[in-house]
């Protein structure tokens, strides 16, 4: 293995260490431990040439949300309120980063944009039952966990926090009869 291979698996390596959970944290901070020893080298020597080695990559979103996650991301990453990035066609953006930095950054847009999924789903959910956007029975799913009724409750709470809708459909203002949305 070149040195420069050691280097980079070492920073991978570094970056589960750092922000790795449970598990998966402890061994990768085992596993640098003992490949710093048996390459002679530290913590410093790594994050030290990592800056000397900056690479460009590209980082894929589908909505104008996931590319304003990854700004806020980098941001974060670097410490700065001055967002670095090229801007390619179609749907990336690429950032030049050191190699740890673009497995930090990776990781942390993977975990948050889970996350930002999960509350999207939770808001389109409550926004269709605020304004009884269904069909005239609402489909009623009986809750199976402790997760799901956790959501359910997620989407009750969010209802609550939701402006009403003073929306009057066209056959009703033309009829003037018939239950319409609220």
């Amino acid at each position: 293995m070149s040195n420069k291979d050691v280097m980079r698996k070492l920073s991978k390596i570094l970056a589960l260490a750092e922000r790795g959970i449970g598990g998966e944290k402890t061994n990768a901070q085992s596993a640098l431990k003992k490949m710093l020893e048996k390459h002679g080298l530290s913590l410093e020597d790594i994050i030290n040439k990592d800056e000397e080695d900056l690479t460009v990559e590209k980082y894929r979103y589908n909505l104008k949300q996931e590319k304003e996650l990854l700004f806020q991301l980098y941001a974060r990453l670097k410490n700065t309120s001055e967002i670095k990035y090229f801007e390619g066609q179609g749907h990336h953006i690429s950032f030049k980063l050191t190699p740890l930095e673009h497995v930090e950054l990776k990781e942390m847009f993977r975990y948050f944009n889970r996350l930002f999924k999960e509350e999207m789903s939770i808001i389109v959910t409550a926004f269709i039952h605020k304004h009884e956007l269904y069909n005239q029975s609402p489909t009623d799913k009986v809750c199976s966990s402790d997760k799901d009724l956790e959501r359910d409750l997620r989407v009750q709470q969010m209802m609550k926090n939701m402006k009403r809708s003073d929306y009057i459909g066209t056959r009703r203002r033309l009829l003037n009869t018939g239950k319409d949305f609220k």
